[in-house]
């Protein structure tokens, strides 16, 4: 746990990542892996350790079985004694503790993500379901949002077994992830729409060569969002759902934007 794995090089390069990273103003954190030969207790002073080395800023981890998530909580607030800026993300389903009052900052939802791949993956499919998942959770815009990861096969995989155009369907996702409640989170890759299936199929070389169509249409959501209080702060409200078109409004203050979602097979 104090080790680089042989394809981060060394600990000097690790730490220019991390410096240019915070020179670009990106938040730089690192995916804490927890095996049965370490508790949560001793993984916090593992993690201390490397905040004060690196300069890194939080964790990413995934929620064990054997753990409960308040197991968690005391996690989050150990290696905030270092910095309290930290930022700790949990990948699980337990969504029991208020983070609003927590040290643990975000949740990163396995339930959500499998609802929006069963949903978009084929035209013709009520949103209902997945705006209802949002509506019924009032902490779903601290909540980190996903289509794919490392556990999973890629999206761009599902929609060929679907007999799907990726071309056509990324953009409709993304729109969905970049304009609802929570943190939208882009698997490397996916920005180019990466196919791949289970193990190692997932985890293909990036080809900086491919088309930058996605990148671009990724890159206009995102100042949307940033641009926009109603995204990340505003309440939603579902106007439409019927015959493969979605509407519905985002509302803060004085601001409120309307979006459709066409998903509809043409």
């Amino acid at each position: 746990y104090y080790k680089l794995t042989r394809h981060f090089d060394s600990m000097v390069d690790l730490k220019e990542l991390i410096n240019v990273g915070h020179e670009y103003q990106l938040t730089v954190i690192l995916d804490l892996p927890i095996t049965d030969e370490i508790t949560l207790n001793e993984l916090s002073v593992v993690a201390k350790w490397w905040v004060e080395e690196t300069n890194v800023d939080g964790y990413l981890l995934e929620k064990q079985a054997e753990f409960a998530i308040t197991d968690y909580e005391r996690f989050a607030e150990e290696v905030k004694t270092v910095n309290e800026k930290i930022f700790i993300i949990v990948k699980s389903d337990d969504e029991s503790l208020d983070l609003q009052s927590s040290s643990i900052d975000s949740f990163l939802l396995r339930e959500l993500t499998e609802r929006m791949r069963e949903v978009l993956t084929k035209p013709d499919q009520f949103l209902t379901p997945l705006f209802n998942y949002s509506l019924e959770n009032e902490q779903s815009r601290h909540f980190w949002k996903y289509i794919d990861d490392a556990q999973t096969t890629r999206f761009t995989y599902e929609l060929v077994q679907q007999n799907q155009y990726p071309g056509d369907r990324w953009p409709l996702i993304l729109t969905y992830m970049y304009t609802t409640p929570g943190v939208p989170f882009i698997f490397y890759g996916s920005e180019i729409a990466v196919n791949g299936g289970e193990g190692a199929e997932n985890h293909r070389l990036m080809d900086f060569r491919a088309d930058s169509e996605l990148i671009e249409f990724i890159e206009k959501l995102g100042k949307i969002r940033n641009h926009y209080p109603s995204l990340t702060k505003g309440d939603m409200k579902l106007l439409y759902d019927k015959d493969g078109m979605t509407i519905y409004s985002r509302t803060y203050e004085d601001e409120i934007k309307f979006f459709v979602i066409f998903n509809k097979f043409l």
